[in-house]
């Protein structure tokens, strides 16, 4: 049978609690937000994970991941009050998770230590009452991301299947796989998948990392015809190139930079679509953070300005336009998240050296100069996550403790 989208859509409205700002009021200035909670954590969270309930209230539920561990912080959107104490519940090792449109449910892939290249374990659980709701049985290998429809109860979930990867779409009303389909050309553990807010279309991002010349490969899918991309957009290093030049950067230092962006990347939420669906986020290797036209495919803007020259091995100039930084460490995937109007981009800084890798950082997600329009101070340690809250004015993100910023 065939859904309406349309008719799900405007079921799945909600009216806007309090602080939401109204349809026709611009949202506050991202300058204007300030820290309103911070909630003490013991161990620092899988990256990209933190997520609200995908159904607000005027109690919002914050989700925070750790490898063994799910907390769930409940508090007031509405005033002050300090948020009550995290319920938390352990799990097997944690590889991915999702939240459902049940507050209390959330979708968990844990992959069990032994015996070595177990497949991962797929479940809805119950945080209430720490229980398993429905289990899916159909997993062959390990889960590295997980995406739930907004309007319905599929998801779908990407899984290295021993040097291949996997794209499955499931539903929670039943236990096994409704569609699946092999993407070549990738290594496993490296890429991401998402819907769209109207939960009609679904992109997935593959890291190719056998070619040197290739940032991403992009399929977008009908999520009703899954079994062939309708879209695809190869992401080269040469488009990241143009992309740097273009925001007055030397070539020199834009081409080793578009160089090491193009390294291996992947895992929780790597890749998302802006509200409006035009846009979509690639979160690369060593911080990298890259917006591709969603209807073109073009790559319309490269962030660099949260990355710290402290940070360096044999700095780069390259010319007068400034350095680009080359990370000490193995690269990491980057850190962003769409304001919740799709027109602006959070940036965790990266940094070990001083301040800036515990700022965030804001920029236009395609106007401006590339310099950030608001810094964000808070947090005591690298910050592994960030998260915009759909509909309100809050967004929440956490190095190992979390931090609730409001306007």
């Amino acid at each position: 049978m065939d859904i309406d989208f349309a008719a799900l859509s405007a079921a799945a409205a909600f009216l806007p609690p309090a602080n939401a700002a109204p349809p026709n009021q611009a949202p506050s200035p991202l300058s204007s937000y300030t820290p309103a909670h911070v909630v003490a954590g013991k161990t620092p969270p899988l990256p990209n994970t933190l997520a609200f309930s995908k159904r607000h209230q005027e109690d919002v539920c914050l989700y925070t991941v750790t490898s063994t561990t799910i907390s769930t912080t409940t508090f007031s959107s509405t005033s002050s009050t300090p948020p009550k104490a995290p319920h938390l519940i352990n799990c097997s090792t944690i590889t991915s998770f999702s939240p459902t449109h049940v507050p209390s449910q959330v979708l968990v892939a844990s992959t069990p230590s032994y015996p070595p290249n177990a497949p991962s374990s797929l479940s809805v659980v119950n945080l209430s009452e720490n229980s398993i709701v429905k289990s899916f049985p159909d997993v062959k290998g390990t889960i590295i991301d997980i995406s739930s429809s907004p309007v319905d109860d599929r998801f779908i979930t990407l899984e290295d299947n021993i040097g291949s990867l996997d794209v499955k779409v499931w539903d929670q009303s039943s236990s096994g796989c409704q569609a699946c389909g092999s993407v070549s050309g990738s290594k496993g553990n490296s890429g991401g998948v998402a819907f769209d807010n109207s939960g009609a279309i679904f992109a997935v991002a593959i890291n190719q990392v056998y070619d040197p010349e290739s940032f991403c490969c992009i399929k977008l899918y009908d999520a009703m015809q899954q079994q062939t991309a309708f879209a695809t957009f190869a992401v080269t290093r040469q488009m990241l190139h143009q992309a740097l030049v273009s925001k007055g950067i030397s070539p020199h230092a834009a081409s080793s930079f578009a160089a090491r962006a193009c390294g291996d990347w992947g895992g929780n939420n790597c890749i998302e679509f802006n509200s409006g669906g035009d846009l979509l986020m690639v979160k690369g290797s060593g911080g990298v953070v890259v917006l591709v036209d969603a209807f073109k495919g073009n790559v319309s803007n490269v962030f660099t300005e949260h990355l710290d020259e402290v940070e360096v091995l044999g700095l780069e100039t390259g010319g007068t336009s400034g350095a680009i930084p080359e990370v000490l460490q193995p690269p990491a995937t980057a850190v962003a998240a769409f304001s919740p109007d799709g027109k602006k981009v959070l940036v965790a800084g990266r940094g070990r050296g001083s301040s800036k890798g515990k700022k965030i950082f804001a920029f236009d997600a395609t106007g401006g100069n590339g310099s950030p329009i608001a810094e964000w101070k808070g947090h005591a340690g690298e910050i592994k996550s960030i998260v915009c809250h759909p509909t309100l004015e809050i967004v929440a993100s956490v190095c190992q403790n979390t931090v609730v910023w409001m306007s």
